[in-house]
């Protein structure tokens, strides 16, 4: 090969090789600026997909009661008794929650057995609690039926958010909750069975919390009035 030819040579092979190298510069400041696109910003939240939701919790059978605050209806306004928690009542032994409604009739049909559990278990380590959520009613007609049928125990007023009914999935009035002392739901249902009086729930649940021994019924079907839902983006 001559000298002119090997000069030839050697210049395409240098042109080759700056050519190769200014390719792979170009394919690295790509490959960077991919990889800074599609790598999240360190510390910054990312986006929720338009479908997520958020998950919803639910009072559960044997799992933790979450404390609440509602505003006792019998207490005297501005007073420190006014604002009723769960937490408030965790040194009784247990806690009774009965979802009630003013125009209900199965709701006074068990008012002669309520009031008489009321007074058999007064000197018992139990914390009696009405809840009111039927946002159609007024706080003086539940008020006035209390006072009239002599019951004496707080009521909540859950009507303007209806959050606790929300949460312990109360659908009819009267439903009866029960929670222990380290603020775990041990029975949700009805006071007894609707077809014979002689099979009861809540006594007997209530007896085993005092007792210190497992409840053996922790749910049962209530029938009674439905609970009416609150229209959305209202308040009372």
């Amino acid at each position: 090969m001559n000298q002119k030819a090997k000069m030839t040579r050697a210049l395409k092979i240098q042109t080759e090789r700056i050519s190769a190298g200014i390719t792979s510069a170009m394919m690295a400041g790509i490959m960077s600026v991919i990889v800074c696109a599609t790598v999240a910003t360190p510390g910054r939240a990312q986006t929720k997909p338009a479908h997520a939701t958020e998950k919803v919790e639910l009072a559960a059978i044997d799992k933790p009661f979450k404390d609440f605050t509602l505003r006792d209806l019998t207490a005297e306004k501005g007073s420190l008794s006014e604002k009723v928690s769960l937490a408030s009542f965790r040194g009784q032994k247990a806690v009774v929650l009965i979802f009630m409604a003013n125009r209900c009739g199965a709701t006074w049909t068990y008012e002669p057995k309520i009031g008489k559990m009321l007074a058999d278990y007064k000197d018992k380590p139990v914390a009696f609690m009405t809840v009111h959520s039927p946002y159609e009613e007024s706080d003086k007609e539940i008020i006035g039926q209390f006072e009239q049928r002599n019951l004496t125990m707080p009521i909540l007023d859950d009507k303007p958010t209806q959050s606790l009914a929300s949460y312990a999935s109360a659908t009819v009035t009267p439903l009866f909750y029960i929670i222990d002392r380290e603020g775990v739901l041990r029975y949700k249902g009805a006071f007894d069975k609707f077809s014979d009086e002689n099979i009861m729930y809540v006594r007997p649940a209530l007896d085993a919390i005092l007792a210190g021994k497992p409840v053996t019924v922790k749910t049962s079907r209530a029938l009674g009035c439905a609970l009416t839902i609150r229209p959305k983006n209202t308040t009372k």
